[in-house]
């Protein structure tokens, strides 16, 4: 329509979505979905520009390593196919709208060099499908199991290997690109059941964490596929974990449901320090350095902390439930 109004600035973050707030490897921006439309927020000057390609709500984000793509996953109707976008993040233009997926869009993830884009459909789909950036063609794809998936990423170094966790089983898939075949390999738990919900991989792919609904963390090998250990030691986090993101110094930062950010040393598996917040943790977005990090919750609040001492100040708040009424003063 001709007569359409311009959006003029949003005000609002909807903190439901995991991993999704995000925080640009420029430092200056943060990305965040809001219903069916991209937020590209300029954390300095407060001006935003807004991705609009989507017809439904937007369920997931992701952005490349390098900062270059966005992709983003929608939810739509039963019996419909769920868009997946790719945008370019400095023109803010659609580059690729990818249609295969059915109902919902459950996880995205990029690979290292940005060639790829790996995704996983919904709970009525299970299905993974590995995407080429530049052409926005499918690669291949696979049925994800029997279970519902919650999550999907690929290694750090390798651009053909790809980890997935769900309800009581985590898998390592290689992606053979001649043949176009994804092949799992399930990681060996022994007596021990967990449902895991969020994957943090390590710099050198050799160790993976994975955090639970019973709320705590699991060690993985990911070079033989064995469960390691378990932590941290004597706790328990209410409410499953939610986040989880490795620093560099191998020490890890958990989010809960409960609201309670926790910081975990893995040499010991102990809690070192923990603080709480307001609302369940959805989002982790560290700066370059993981020094600092913006954290997002489910009431939507968006917080800025420190990673060493987990010392958090608010830096954003609004309605994460219906707004009634509006106005403006005389």
């Amino acid at each position: 329509m001709d007569n359409q109004l311009d959006i003029l600035a949003v005000i609002g973050f909807k903190g439901n979505i995991t991993d999704g707030l995000i925080l640009h490897p420029d430092n200056e921006h943060i990305v965040f979905p809001l219903g069916s439309q991209v937020v590209v927020r300029n954390i300095l000057t407060r001006e935003q520009k807004y991705l609009r390609g989507h017809d439904n709500d937007i369920s997931v984000i992701c952005l490349s390593k390098n900062g270059k793509y966005i992709a983003t996953g929608q939810k739509t109707h039963s019996g419909f196919k769920a868009d997946i976008i790719i945008w370019n993040f400095e023109t803010g233009s659609l580059l690729h709208r990818l249609s295969i997926h059915k109902v919902f869009i459950q996880a995205l993830s990029f690979s290292f060099n940005d060639n790829y884009l790996v995704s996983l459909g919904g709970a009525e789909d299970n299905y993974l499908i590995v995407w080429d950036v530049e052409s926005g063609k499918a690669l291949c794809g696979n049925t994800a199991g029997s279970d519902f998936v919650y999550s999907v990423k690929f290694f750090n170094r390798s651009d053909d290997q790809i980890v997935t966790c769900q309800n009581y089983g985590i898998k390592i898939w290689k992606i053979d690109y001649t043949a176009k075949k994804l092949k799992p390999i399930d990681v060996n738990f022994g007596n021990l059941r967990r449902i895991f919900t969020c994957i943090s991989i390590d710099s050198l792919d050799k160790i993976a964490y994975f955090g639970t609904k019973t709320g705590d963390v699991v060690e993985v090998d990911l070079v033989n596929a064995i469960y390691k250990r378990i932590g941290p030691l004597k706790r328990l986090f209410p409410q499953g974990i939610t986040t989880i993101n490795s620093l560099p110094n191998g020490d890890l930062i958990v989010g809960t449901g409960e609201g309670v950010l926790a910081k975990i040393g893995v040499m010991e598996m102990k809690v070192k320090c923990e603080t709480k917040i307001l609302g369940a943790v959805s989002s982790l977005a560290f700066t370059a350095d993981s020094s600092y990090f913006f954290l997002g919750t489910d009431q939507s609040n968006i917080y800025w902390g420190e990673s060493a001492t987990l010392q958090c100040e608010i830096r954003n708040t609004s309605h994460y439930d219906k707004i009634n009424d509006i106005a403006f003063p005389w």
